[in-house]
Order: structure tokens, then sequence, then C-alpha cells
């Protein structure tokens, strides 16, 4: 992408704002310079002139930062805003995380420039609850009912195998 000066930004600002015509920029058509004039000017109004500069800062987000981010998009916050509100002029860093978040849990925001996460983190389980006496007597029963069922499927599955076997030489012999 194009490098633009915080003056051009401000003069697309400008534009939009009093309807006037784009500034043209060599090698750029206009309807991508509007579509950036609308993000500078969102950014501009939310965030002041400071926005503008061309500073390229590569943060690294902690994971803390990621779920706070991904937890706010949950509660129905906008990724837009949520990148804003990060320093990040574009959403789309925002929408990756988010869809590691909701596929593969806070495991899946782990995931650095294509590397697997060293170790997985597990969100908090509930502890496995002890079973009652007749719990545990049902899901014996239960157990052994499935044992008698599968044995009796495996056994009608032979018996029409034997069945349709038979048949099929009956029929040949004829």
């Amino acid at each position: 992408m194009a490098k633009y000066s915080k003056d051009f930004k401000l003069k697309c600002i400008k534009s939009l704002d009093e309807s006037l015509p784009l500034p043209k920029y060599p090698g750029v058509s206009e309807k991508t310079i509007l579509r950036h004039a609308q993000n500078w000017r969102r950014a501009y109004r939310i965030k002041g002139e400071s926005i503008l500069e061309n500073t390229i800062i590569y943060r690294n987000y902690t994971l803390r930062d990621k779920v706070k981010a991904c937890k706010r998009i949950m509660k129905g916050e906008s990724m837009r805003s949520v990148a804003l509100d990060l320093g990040m002029e574009n959403h789309g860093t925002v929408r990756r995380r988010f869809l590691d978040y909701t596929n593969n849990g806070i495991a899946g925001l782990q995931y650095s420039k294509g590397k697997k996460p060293i170790t997985m983190v597990l969100e908090n389980q509930p502890m496995k609850k002890q079973l009652t006496k007749s719990e545990r007597e049902e899901l014996l029963a239960l157990r052994k009912r499935n044992e008698i069922l599968e044995a009796e499927n495996d056994f009608l599955k032979k018996l029409d195998a034997l069945v349709s076997k038979k048949e099929k030489k009956g029929t040949r012999a004829k």
C-alpha cells in the first residue's frame, strides 16, 4: 500500500466533509482513495489528528489483550471500533483473531506467524462431578444393555449375510 502523507490525508478528509472531489494520488484509483479517506475520517473523528501520522508500530499484543478484544466483539462491538481502540488502521487482524478464537478457543490466539503454540491453554473447565450410587448403577446397567444389543446386532448381520449368500446360490441352481 502506498504511503500517504499526513497533509494528503487531511486534504482527503476535508474534501469528504465538504463534498468536494478527492485529490488524486499517482498510481492509485479514485475508488481506493475514497475507501482510505473514509477510514481516515472515521479514525480522525475518534482519535484525532495523531492517528494520521505515518508511524507504523508493530505491537505484539498479549494473549490477554487478544481475548479482551474477542470478548468485546462477542458483546456486540464492531470489529472496526475494537481495531481503532487498539491502534490498528485495519480491522482485518482483529477479524482473523476473532475467527481463530471462535474456532479454536484461547489456543487459537496463541498462533503467531504460522507457528503452533508451545503450550495449549485450556479454558477453565468445570471439574467432573462424582456420580451418585443410583447413577453409577444405572450407568452399569446401560453398558450391559449396550453390549447385549451390539452382540444381537452382530448376530443379525451375520445371519443376514448367510441368508443372502444362500439365496444367491439358490437362484444360480435354478
